[in-house]
């Protein structure tokens, strides 16, 4: 009987124990209450750190299309680069778009790329063919312009028309064009910048026409700034205010001698002669007095000769020659033969 109670007692325990394990619920999976923990710490926690976007494509390598330097030679790209910048500028000049090809040249100028390396790979023939074509059009402006990039760059402008007579002839044609119009203004300027180019001025133009004209046209500054883009510019100075004087031109004259003052370097004997002599021929001794006067406020010493033009423009004055001659033996200024004829 006891047996038969433990036989049942057992069968019990293991029925209730399989029954519980079929009856009873699934507990809940793991993830489902790691998300309740994670929304109720999510209040309480700080937040994670913010993430920095990585940085744009430009700024975290370089482009070389864009912000390459074509001075820096040791990158093979950027080398190809210039030398693709030669071959545009190449093409661009041989087509006649020199404000183009200027704007090509001042990038350049601005990578710091070296003369030397753009120039070898740039075709000069292009470029003078270019150059051939637009003054043809009349375009001078434009060629002078380009010269100065070049200029700019570090490369003689004479150098890049280098020895096409065309070139030479055409700008020349386009000077004489601007001298029978009378632009004595844009010429003289073109003259100044090709002249600093160390174009030929001759060549392009006779010098002496354009002072000539110069003079018709009473304009003594413009004809001292011809003057000055030639060799002998002093002598040029002296022939031009005596020929203002020859016409009665006093005021030109005197404009001439402020002009070639603010040129010369130091006192000019020749100069101040010229002047005295011309306030004479226009019959203006007053003019001269002041000359004199404003010499010895810039402690200026005249010569013998300036004295005696001095006297001569004022032979009627006996009293001012006495004077001038004073001024003489006060500077230690010797006398000669011709100053003695004036007493």
């Amino acid at each position: 009987m006891r047996a038969v109670l433990l036989i049942h007692s057992s069968f019990s325990s293991s029925s209730t124990s399989s029954s519980s394990s079929v009856i009873s619920p699934q507990a809940p999976a793991p993830h489902h209450y790691g998300h309740r923990n994670y929304l109720t710490a999510k209040s309480s926690l700080p937040g994670p750190p913010s993430v920095q976007p990585p940085p744009p494509i430009s700024a975290s390598r370089p482009n070389y299309l864009s912000t390459h330097q074509w001075g820096d030679l040791s990158s093979p790209p950027l080398a190809l680069d210039l030398v693709s910048a030669s071959e545009v500028a190449s093409r661009t000049a041989e087509d006649g778009r020199l404000e183009e090809l200027s704007a090509i040249l001042d990038r350049v100028i601005e990578s710091g790329a070296e003369a030397s390396l753009f120039m070898t790979a740039l075709n000069i023939d292009s470029v003078e063919r270019g150059f051939s074509q637009v003054l043809m059009e009349g375009k001078l402006w434009s060629f002078i312009e380009a010269l100065k990039r070049f200029e700019k760059l570090g490369v003689e402008p004479l150098k890049v028309v280098g020895v096409d007579v065309d070139v030479v002839n055409l700008v020349g044609r386009e000077c004489r064009r601007l001298l029978e119009c009378g632009d004595m203004r844009e010429l003289v300027q073109v003259m100044e910048t090709l002249s600093g180019f160390q174009f030929p001025i001759k060549e392009l133009v006779k010098p002496s026409e354009v002072i000539r004209v110069c003079i018709d046209q009473q304009c003594p500054v413009l004809a001292v700034r011809c003057a000055c883009t030639l060799p002998h510019a002093q002598i040029i100075f002296c022939s031009l205010m005596k020929e203002f004087g020859r016409k009665g031109d006093l005021v030109s004259a005197l404009k001439a001698y402020e002009a070639v003052k603010q040129t010369i370097i130091g006192p000019n004997m020749f100069v101040y002669r010229t002047i005295i002599d011309v306030c004479g021929l226009c019959e203006n001794y007053k003019k001269s007095r002041y000359i004199y006067e404003d010499l010895l406020d810039q402690k200026v010493t005249p010569n013998i000769y300036v004295f005696n033009s001095f006297m001569n423009v004022n032979v009627h004055d006996l009293n001012y020659i006495l004077h001038i001659y004073n001024d003489m033996q006060k500077m230690n200024v010797k006398a000669d033969i011709a100053s003695y004829k004036y007493f």
